[in-house]
């Protein structure tokens, strides 16, 4: 994203980017460069819908009860930019590895009870504990400003992103449809949050994209608000908690080209993809944009 700099036009001056090993050195030098490590932390970034961090104040009391707020949204993108970093230029890692590696650097402490270790502290990185891995299930994809997990958007954005599916908006007669279905303010309280979305898009003109959508968010509902790990819902009331619910998060995820995948979570699926075709083609074409 800049003019080349002095070595590139001076091996340019000297004829020397005629041939294929001439052109990879100096493609490989300049990813090593600042404006290079940027550019490949940028794209990947993007890739993982890493950009945004959710604002969690608006979240209830017991929810946020023992994670540190303070920086917390800063800390993850940080976090999520060492990681690559550290896969990318340091080990030098695989499509597999950045997708499936358990290296952590949160040193924020909201930040490492959200991955279930003690801050990192040192240049070495931590763990993160049970079913999480890689880049795709870290709190910057997974966070959501509600207490209700965001099941259709992480549905969306990963089809369309990590499988490279195409979803298209819906129009006003699919979300008129939707609203019909919902649940009442009190009939939510006695269900989870996938009974709830499958319920609202049940109608067979929602399904239509809600078959792939609805299933892929479903395996990532053992992930909360933060993208902490659970394995029961809490559920809210205006802010104010009711009951726990148990989770469902086993789930045949469809696939951009036809099939499905069956997985018990979020951990099965990204396991999936860090090893299928689908997975690693989505991966070139988004790197190629």
């Amino acid at each position: 994203d800049t003019t080349p700099d002095a070595e590139l036009l001076a091996a340019a001056d000297a004829n020397q980017l005629t041939t294929l090993e001439q052109v990879r050195a100096q493609a490989m030098r300049l990813l090593q460069t600042t404006n290079g490590k940027k550019k490949v932390r940028a794209s990947l970034m993007r890739y993982s819908m890493s950009g945004v961090v959710q604002d969690f104040s608006m979240l209830p009391a017991d929810l946020k009860q023992g994670i540190q707020l303070d920086g917390l949204s800063s800390a993850i993108t940080a976090e999520t930019e060492a990681f690559i970093d550290h896969a990318v230029f340091t080990q030098k890692a695989s499509f597999k590895t950045l997708l499936t590696s358990k290296d952590s650097f949160a040193s924020h402490s909201g930040l490492a009870t959200i991955y279930g270790h003690t801050p990192m502290t040192g240049t070495t990185p931590a763990m993160m504990s049970g079913r999480r891995q890689g880049l795709l299930m870290r709190s910057s994809f997974l966070s959501w400003p509600s207490n209700r997990t965001g099941i259709i958007r992480r549905g969306v954005n990963f089809q369309k992103r990590v499988l490279c599916n195409e979803i298209p908006p819906p129009s006003t007669v699919i979300a008129d449809l939707r609203d019909v279905d919902e649940f009442t303010e009190e009939e939510a309280l006695l269900h989870t949050n996938r009974e709830a979305v499958a319920h609202k898009t049940q109608q067979p003109l929602c399904m239509s994209c809600h078959a792939t959508i609805n299933p892929t968010g479903f395996a990532f509902e053992n992930m909360d608000a933060f993208g902490r790990l659970r394995t029961t819902e809490q559920i809210f009331d205006k802010g104010v908690f009711v009951r726990t619910l148990p989770l469902n998060t086993s789930s045949q995820v469809p696939l951009a080209g036809g099939g499905s995948v069956s997985v018990q979570d979020a951990f099965d699926l990204i396991s999936f993809v860090s090893e299928s075709n689908e997975g690693t083609s989505c991966f070139s074409r988004n790197v190629f944009r």
